[in-house]
């Protein structure tokens, strides 16, 4: 990851681009819900984002949505302004009729791009390296996570519209000299400090860390992204070996 600034404009205003990754369909109602309450809640703080989007994720798959925001993520080359939000929340800890979910944390990549993401179940997976490694770090936040069951549509889009607004607030402040400078140091707070909602670090425990050799991802070809690197395989297995290969029900040779 390089340290890409592709969002400040020459007079050094920030032009951020807003990406949702959420588990309703795209022709869904909630879908276009989600998109106009975003949109609402950024024209009313005055942030005028070059583009917002709202991508799909399969419906309470939180291993696809952490694979497909870290793939998103990790290959941004736009870096500070390109703020992500993954939602996708089974609520399997519901306890009272608040609807009280899963805690939605903040992180920031050393290029400068951020994300808001439920923590549930695998979602936050195919971080768990570059955490480790010192590359980003997750914090806690005190976005609401009860007292609505329609979550992404009525406490989600603020706070993303409110972390825009800061970071456009902190390039002000700081300069895009200053900023690079604390990235490349992974100086995340120093960015980070004033946001309203921003809790304390996440630890490194608070991690899950899916075995080697989990399937992320079957796109629409039918091609299987593992977390298992190619280096990796070929050290285990030489090229040319057969493999014996279980995918839940489905037994299959394979030739590596």
């Amino acid at each position: 990851m390089g340290e890409a600034m592709e969002l400040i404009d020459a007079n050094g205003k920030l032009l951020p681009v807003l990406k949702i990754l959420t588990d309703y369909p795209r022709d869904d109602l909630a879908h276009d819900e989600v998109h106009q309450s975003l949109v609402t809640a950024c024209v009313k703080r005055d942030v005028w984002p070059v583009n917002i989007d709202v991508g799909a994720i399969p419906a309470l798959d939180t291993i696809t949505a952490g694979f497909k925001t870290a793939q998103l993520v990790f290959n941004s080359q736009l870096g500070y302004g390109h703020i992500f939000h993954t939602n996708c929340a089974p609520r399997k800890n519901i306890v009272s009729v608040q609807s009280k979910g899963e805690k939605i944390v903040l992180a920031m990549t050393r290029t400068g791009v951020v994300l808001l993401a439920v923590n549930s179940g695998y979602t936050l997976a195919p971080f768990y390296d570059a955490v480790h490694a010192g590359e980003m770090t997750f914090y806690q936040t005190s976005v609401p996570d009860s007292g609505s069951q329609f979550r992404s549509r009525d406490y989600f889009p603020d706070a993303m519209a409110d972390l825009t607004v800061h970071m456009s607030k902190k390039l002000r402040e700081l300069g895009k000299d200053k900023i690079q400078k604390l990235l490349a140091a992974h100086n995340f707070h120093e960015i980070l400090d004033g946001l309203e909602y921003l809790g304390e670090p996440m630890s490194l425990s608070s991690f899950p860390h899916l075995p080697e050799g989990a399937v992320y991802y079957v796109d629409s070809f039918g091609n299987i992204k593992l977390n298992l690197k190619h280096h990796k395989l070929v050290q285990m297995h030489p090229p040319g070996t057969q493999l014996i290969v279980c995918l839940g029900n489905t037994v299959s040779d394979a030739i590596v």
